[in-house]
């Protein structure tokens, strides 16, 4: 792993009260690497003077040139925890230090990902866990290969859907099937509902 390099933050989007999706300009210098990535496909965000360190997979598509999207959760501070309210901070034109993760992107069930490799992909995300099921799902789709992706999305509330827009624009694509379940639903949810299970508790 490089050591950590700044990254510039060129925009935000406020997707919840707590979560954001976040732009930043690829570090001038940064080795790429090869297959036509120009872009890292993971890194290690360092808080300063604190040793706090979290990994996050970007969920921009891995040939995006210049930049990549991160998509971040401030959860509440807690021992240990705070790189999210960290970078969530953060206003464009400020950096974060960040090491360039080993490129890991490109697999899914232990083979690479290529075009027509599987006539179906099943993903299922929670939460932030969003982000490299949807770097999966953009880069699939980007080939035009005709493979059939089903998502299932779950949240607890309405509110808490991370990148409405983005995958609002993604399911106008016939090959991209969307399903999202809530636990905490209001009274105009049309859409499914699922018990959660504290399973440490059960």
């Amino acid at each position: 792993m490089t050591s950590c390099r700044p990254f510039e933050l060129l925009w935000k989007r406020n997707l919840t009260p707590s979560a954001s999706l976040l732009r930043f300009a690829v570090a001038d210098g940064l080795p790429l690497g090869g297959h036509g990535r120009t872009a890292p496909t993971g890194v290690k965000v360092h808080v300063p003077a604190t040793g706090l360190e979290k990994s996050y997979s970007p969920v921009s598509h891995p040939a995006q040139a210049g930049s990549f999207d991160l998509l971040v959760k401030a959860y509440p501070p807690r021992a240990g925890g705070g790189v999210g309210a960290y970078i969530c901070a953060l206003q464009p034109g400020e950096k974060a230090l960040m090491k360039v993760k080993p490129a890991e992107f490109g697999y899914l069930a232990g083979a690479p990902l290529s075009p027509g490799r599987w006539k179906q992909i099943g993903l299922v995300a929670c939460g932030t866990g969003l982000a490299p099921l949807y770097q999966v799902a953009t880069q699939v789709l980007a080939w035009n290969s005709g493979t059939r992706i089903s998502m299932v999305l779950a949240c607890r509330t309405e509110e808490d859907i991370l990148m409405r827009e983005e995958l609002d624009l993604m399911v106008r694509n016939p090959c991209f099937r969307l399903h999202t379940q809530l636990s905490m639903p209001t009274g105009g949810w049309c859409g499914s509902k699922f018990q959660q299970r504290n399973v440490l508790g059960s």
